[in-house]
């Protein structure tokens, strides 16, 4: 058997995102996602859990995460995030 797996999705939220902001009301209105104790720019992170325990972070963001990489990159901890 298999470890359960993981996956991270980002989606600005904010209106200079045109696309990412509808995708994730889609996927929060379709998906049963849970809200974890997680937040990014105060915004909290949900989670979805499939079938085989694989765990899908949804991390609604306010800006667009490569056009200001150092603002989510922690260097002192060589991680993308605090996830």
């Amino acid at each position: 058997m298999t470890e359960p797996r993981k996956a991270v999705y980002f989606f600005c939220i904010e209106t200079i995102e045109h696309v990412a902001g509808n995708v994730f009301k889609a996927a929060s209105a379709s998906l049963p996602l849970d809200e974890t104790d997680i937040q990014i720019d105060g915004n909290k992170v949900l989670r979805y859990t499939d079938h085989k325990e694989n765990s899908y972070y949804y991390v609604p963001t306010n800006k667009v995460v490569s056009q200001d990489y150092s603002h989510y990159h922690y260097p002192n901890e060589g991680t993308f995030l605090r996830l």
